[in-house]
């Protein structure tokens, strides 16, 4: 029996039907969208960055692998888990791989630090965190250690681009890489295909008090949002998606990332704001949108 996750509002139940009635809510989950990605343009580039090109059926193998891995540590559906990196093409093998097993990513915007992150923990109750090792100038580790403290239900750690040794914390490229996922694990991950009423997605908002808040939504609510917001631009299969801001960020994540993905685009991910190379990357890969 359909539960919504504890805390969540759920929609007036005469709108919720008006919107499956009317098509709006298609009953597709965020997960379907790299699957029917995949399914139709296998080896076009999907996500791209400085030191990779990743098609949309590796991108596939990828969140698989990573989230038979992810259960191997424990996460469970609606575990709801941090997710601060950088724009990294590894953003999707996360954010697609929690979306298979049901969990809920806790959208994190790169800059934030222990007062932010321990609001957001708290709030969500998160049990992991994905997080990179080191961005620019910023350690993450002496971070990550101390919000640990201040929140122990963070049991595990994941890693990008770096490892720690150290109880609790994990490689990102070691779970991808070394997870072989037999028949089972890929049939025991489809059938964790979560209902498309549930929360999906939770991401922050500052408001006006500066300490940010949360906003769950649904995985029928978010693919309808971005759905029609990506018509009303015009976006399509031919464009070449360049986002610069934070994909923490709602702008960046819903219209620059889950823009792309279902109007089957390609996305470049620039993780610096440099206007010089913001130009190059415009020039070289031919950009046609910038969010």
């Amino acid at each position: 029996m359909f539960r919504l996750l504890e805390g969540a509002v759920p929609f007036w139940e005469d709108d919720a039907a008006r919107y499956v009635e009317r098509g709006w809510w298609k009953g597709r989950t965020l997960g379907d969208l790299l699957d029917e990605a995949a399914d139709i343009h296998p080896d076009k580039e999907a996500f791209i960055d400085l030191t990779d090109r990743v098609t949309y059926a590796q991108a596939r193998e990828r969140a698989e692998r990573l989230g038979v891995g992810l259960m191997r540590l424990g996460v469970r559906p609606l575990d709801r888990v941090l997710v601060q990196l950088p724009n990294w093409p590894e953003f999707a093998s996360v954010y697609f791989a929690l979306q298979k097993i049901g969990a809920v990513p806790v959208m994190l915007i790169d800059r934030y630090r222990q007062l932010e992150i321990e609001q957001l923990a708290e709030l969500t109750e998160a049990v992991a965190w994905v997080a990179p090792v080191r961005h620019g100038k910023v350690d993450y580790l002496p971070i990550i250690r101390e919000v640990r403290r201040a929140c122990p239900a963070i049991e595990r750690v994941v890693t990008v681009r770096g490892e720690v040794d150290e109880p609790g914390f994990s490689s990102l490229e070691r779970l991808i890489t070394e997870t072989e996922p037999d028949a089972g694990d890929r049939a025991r991950l489809a059938g964790l295909r979560p209902d498309p009423m549930q929360v999906a997605h939770m991401g922050p908002t500052g408001g006006t008090t500066g300490t940010p808040k949360i906003v769950p939504r649904t995985h029928n609510g978010l693919v309808c949002a971005v759905e029609y917001c990506s018509k009303s631009w015009g976006q399509h299969v031919e464009d070449v998606n360049l986002i610069v801001g934070s994909i923490g960020h709602d702008l960046s994540f819903t219209k620059g990332f889950l823009g792309s993905v279902i109007t089957l685009g390609a996305l470049v991910m620039l993780d610096t704001a440099d206007t010089r190379a913001v130009c190059e990357t415009i020039e070289r890969e031919k950009v046609t949108a910038v969010v």
